[in-house]
């Protein structure tokens, strides 16, 4: 391959990055996963502590009857797993939209705050994995 060759391949590739990016990040398992990891550590979007904890009567009846959902007792939004299982990631510009499609997930962000979004402690893990795909479709698109 020759240089005029490979800039124009590599000028291709980066003009179309706003929707090459968008399609590694679009429901991306791996971004999704950093965000179950911290609800079940008990962490909002924002890296804080869920401060507001389950009501008595829910955590006896979680632990009663789904007591491989229960933890250590703290809030991490499982139950049955369908608010985990549901997740949506998706790029919106600079910045990811993580939602769930279940009804009830607008009511668990009214009682717990923003559950939804990578942590800014996971935000260079979600970089790295970003990063690596993005490097990966460089070398399949421009150097083969």
């Amino acid at each position: 391959m020759t240089i005029a060759e490979l800039r124009k391949r590599s000028n291709a590739f980066v003009s179309s990055l706003p929707g090459t990016i968008a399609g590694i990040v679009d429901n991306n398992e791996e971004l999704k996963e950093l965000n179950r990891q911290q609800l079940r550590s008990s962490q909002l979007s924002n890296g804080q502590q869920i401060s507001r904890p389950y009501a008595a009567g829910y955590a006896f009846w979680k632990q009663k009857y789904f007591a491989s959902s229960y933890g250590d007792g703290k809030p991490n939004m499982l139950l049955t797993g369908q608010l985990y299982d549901k997740m949506k990631i998706e790029a919106r510009g600079n910045n990811y939209l993580i939602q769930s499609a279940v009804a009830y997930s607008g009511a668990l962000i009214a009682k717990f705050g923003n559950i939804f979004g990578i942590a800014p402690d996971n935000r260079t893990k979600a970089q790295l994995i970003t990063t690596k795909k993005l490097s990966e479709l460089y070398k399949k698109n421009v150097t083969k």
